[in-house]
């Protein structure tokens, strides 16, 4: 008989809380579900923990994968469910018993509500309640929740709706919920039910305390995604304080501040890696131990060109960009709509160009971030860099052979360009300039080019900024977009 509901919990070395999970799924009053638990590679004691589980009740199974991502592994094993209602459990955190009961009813009841989230409890790393979840007091409606995660914990949604938005988007690695919910509340309607019925547990391992910058900067990416889906992005600018998290969505036509305040907090991370974009450019990157060799690549006069689907780097690691003597500028883009993560070195070896990193996405050097490059480098959330004879553009095709000559001007299109963070220590060679220009740009680490130039810019939307050549940026011209 196919269960009514279908749970998963997807778990990567949690032994310690993985019990706690599974025990108060196998609690719940209402019975008619399925367990689907997916050990995503863990070296621990998981999966034998998992099995003994599932060797007492015939509603659990048990999946052991190669490592992949926990939303990967998420989407996988949504992939391996039957029932009609759907919804997912951290692996460290524990239902209510009356979860299920309580939100099935939802459903039940009113067809047109294709999904319900319920409150939540903190609770310690012993599963102590520490307090009501500081997101239940804050109210629903589909553009309120563009700046306030509040359909946190505990959602059920009808699993025909899942399939109808394209599920969890496996290209956003910590943020995926968000990103579904924001879907979600474009084509059904929401409901909360205020009982606190999942315990959300608080540790210093989590991903969401290590990598809160990230989520935030990622966060904003799929709200500016749904602003476009929603037709909003032209009367709309979302703005972001990188301190605090906090977001606020400006109405451009009135230009009055909604009041639409929030920290958001949303999901967890996994490490970045260098992966270049199957777009034609002939970019090769090359895993060498901890080291990543960038080659190939499309020349154009003494200008090379790259492009990635993704560009990070973990402590220890280091992105070697392969150049000649011949070259003056190398180029990089990326392509995949995601921040890039960069806390490790990028260097360049073979030659003494000067360096551009573009990421319209934004662009955050972490406390392990370097430079050991021979000339100067710029790091920029434009969405184009520009030649004589053409622009550099961070999406879609190039005719790469116009662009030669030096770069002589940035283009940012968007309203609220991406976000360029340093909190590391980035130096280049005597002489030289050390450029980050993006929509907002916080430096709490160190910026060094001794005898050369450091240039830092937050930059507003739909503006070209021209500059001199590299090496000799003297001055900015910023003029409005026509």
């Amino acid at each position: 008989m196919r269960p009514l509901v279908s749970l998963v919990i997807t778990t990567y070395n949690r032994e310690s809380c993985l019990g706690d999970a599974i025990a108060s799924v196998l609690k719940q009053t209402w019975t008619n579900f399925e367990l689907l638990i997916w050990d995503d590679g863990s070296t621990d004691g998981s999966v034998e923990l998992a099995h003994d589980y599932a060797r007492q009740d015939s509603r659990v199974r048990v999946v052991s994968a190669e490592h992949r991502g926990r939303v990967a592994a998420l989407s996988a094993a949504i992939a391996q469910t039957q029932g009609i209602y759907l919804g997912w459990l951290d692996s460290d955190d524990f239902l209510h018993p009356e979860a299920l009961a309580q939100t099935v009813e939802v459903l039940a009841a009113n067809r047109a509500i294709g999904m319900v989230y319920t409150d939540y409890f903190d609770v310690n790393q012993q599963g102590q309640i520490l307090g009501y979840g500081r997101r239940c007091r804050i109210p629903y409606s589909p553009k309120r929740l563009l700046v306030d995660f509040m359909t946190f914990h505990f959602r059920l949604l009808r699993r025909s709706l899942y399939d109808h938005v394209g599920g969890v988007d496996r290209s956003l690695d910590f943020v995926e919920d968000y990103d579904l919910c924001l879907r979600l509340s474009e084509v059904t309607q929401i409901h909360h039910l205020p009982q606190p019925l999942y315990y959300y547990r608080n540790h210093s391992h989590s991903a969401s305390q290590q990598l809160r910058l990230e989520q935030t900067l990622r966060s904003r990416a799929v709200v500016l995604w749904a602003l476009q889906r929603r037709g909003m992005a032209a009367s709309h600018q979302l703005d972001v304080d990188i301190s605090t998290g906090r977001f606020i969505l400006r109405q451009l036509a009135w230009l009055a501040f909604l009041p639409l305040l929030a920290t958001l907090n949303a999901g967890k991370v996994e490490a970045q890696a260098i992966a270049p974009a199957n777009d034609g450019t002939n970019t090769i990157v090359t895993p060498v131990g901890n080291q990543f060799n960038i080659t190939g690549g499309t020349q154009a006069g003494a200008n090379l060109f790259h492009s990635f689907q993704q560009f990070g780097l973990s402590p220890g690691q280091i992105a070697n960009f392969l150049a000649n003597p011949q070259l003056q500028n190398i180029l990089g883009r990326v392509v995949g709509n995601t921040p890039s993560v960069i806390d490790g070195q990028i260097q360049i070896s073979g030659g003494t160009p000067n360096l551009f990193l573009l990421n319209p996405a934004g662009i955050i050097f972490g406390a392990n971030a370097s430079l050991n490059v021979p000339a100067s480098f710029m790091a920029t959330t434009a969405n184009s860099i520009g030649f004589a004879n053409g622009q550099f553009n961070a999406a879609g095709a190039n005719a790469y052979t116009a662009l030669t000559g030096n770069p002589d001007r940035l283009i940012f299109m968007h309203p609220q360009p991406g976000a360029i963070v340093n909190v590391g220590s980035l130096s280049v060679p005597s002489g030289q300039s050390l450029a980050l220009l993006g929509g907002t740009v916080v430096n709490t680490g160190t910026l060094s080019a001794p005898g050369g130039q450091i240039l830092v810019a937050a930059v507003p939307g739909s503006t070209l900024v021209r500059f001199t050549q590299p090496g000799n940026l003297l001055s900015l011209e910023f003029q409005p977009l026509t």
